[in-house]
């Protein structure tokens, strides 16, 4: 058999849309008139894709023609999630996740922006930051929240005033904010000494 039949190998990979392909790379080799190449013998591994053989076929070399083989990859998919939990009143316990299913190569998912932990807010969403901005890499993440305790968390104090008759009435009600978690005095309160 003659020697030298030329012959391309082109490397397809999906777009971001999932609409087509867009060519990632050409190799160009030779091989014998007639000979039968398979697709499988040629390799081009590129993170973030997965090789697509159900589209893939084997070419008989013909030095009459052009001889083409294509290798197509699809975009794969990668899971990121967005957690916390914790408990309160001692017995209960909260749990809340968020799921994205996101392509490689697509810009990364935000974190929730409202987060139902009453008494605190979000420091931050663990090593996120390292990733804000960016794309997704070729892996599945989760990220977890870190707290702080909220500075504005309200409560009542309900002051109540002897009469002359020496029993109380209906409270007076102030209403405050501090920090969850923090001890509060009486000596904090507007009410705490009144003349008389």
């Amino acid at each position: 058999p003659t020697w030298g039949v030329p012959f391309t190998v082109n490397y397809w990979y999906e777009n971001l849309e999932g609409t087509g392909y867009e060519l990632g790379g050409t190799e160009s080799a030779h091989g014998y008139q007639s000979e039968i190449i398979p697709s499988d013998r040629f390799w081009e591994g590129h993170i973030g894709f997965t090789r697509e053989t159900d589209k893939e076929e084997s070419i008989a070399l013909d030095s009459e023609k052009e001889n083409v083989i294509n290798i197509y990859h699809k975009r794969n998919t990668y899971t990121f999630v967005f957690e916390y939990e914790y408990e309160y009143n001692e017995k209960i316990f909260a749990y809340n996740r968020t799921t994205h299913r996101v392509k490689y190569g697509a810009p990364m998912p935000t974190p929730p922006t409202e987060v139902n932990r009453p008494g605190y807010v979000v420091k931050d969403w663990g090593d996120y930051s390292e990733y804000e901005g960016q794309t997704v890499p070729a892996r599945d993440i989760t990220f977890n929240a870190n707290f702080l305790p909220a500075t504005d968390t309200p409560y009542k104090v309900n002051h109540y005033v002897q009469g002359f008759d020496g029993r109380y009435g209906e409270p007076i009600v102030e209403e405050l904010t501090g920090v969850t978690g923090a001890t509060v005095n009486a000596s904090d309160c507007a009410w705490a000494t009144h003349i008389g």
